[in-house]
C-alpha cells in the first residue's frame, strides 16, 4: 500500500505551471468601463499598466493591450507523464484591448479561451 501511495504522490512534486500577465475579469471590464465615457485613468486604476501600447494612425487611436496566459498540467496529466504516456495540459488565455481617442475609451475588444490538450510522448 505504501508503494502505491508513493507512486501516486511523487508526480505532485513535479507539477508544472506557468503564468504570464495579469488576469483580468472580462465581466469587470464590461461592468466598470464605458465606451465614450471612461478614460485612460479609469482603465489604469482598475487594471494597472498595460502589457504594451500601440498607435493606430488610420483611426487616430491609442491601443492598450492586456494579456494573460496560465498553463498547467492536469492531475490526470501528472499520472500520464509519470508513466511516460504523455501529458494533459490546461491553458487559459484572455486578451483585452482598449482603444482611446483623446484619452477616452472608444472601443473595447476582448477574447478569452480555455483549452485542454493531451500531448503524446
Amino acid at each position: 500500500m505504501k508503494n502505491v501511495l508513493v507512486i501516486l504522490l511523487v508526480p505532485l512534486l513535479f507539477c508544472a505551471c506557468a503564468t504570464a500577465g495579469k488576469e483580468i475579469d472580462l465581466t469587470t471590464v464590461h461592468d466598470k468601463i464605458s465606451v465614450n465615457q471612461s478614460t485612460k485613468e479609469d482603465v489604469r486604476a482598475l487594471f494597472g499598466e498595460p502589457l504594451s501600447k500601440s498607435f493606430d494612425a488610420e483611426n487616430e487611436s491609442e491601443i492598450w493591450h492586456y494579456a494573460y496566459v496560465k498553463k498547467n498540467i492536469t492531475g490526470a496529466g501528472l499520472i500520464e507523464h509519470t508513466f511516460r504516456i504523455g501529458s494533459e495540459w490546461k491553458t487559459k488565455t484572455s486578451v483585452v484591448d482598449f482603444y482611446f481617442r483623446k484619452g477616452v475609451v472608444v472601443d473595447i475588444k476582448s477574447e478569452s479561451s480555455q483549452t485542454k490538450k493531451f500531448h503524446l510522448q
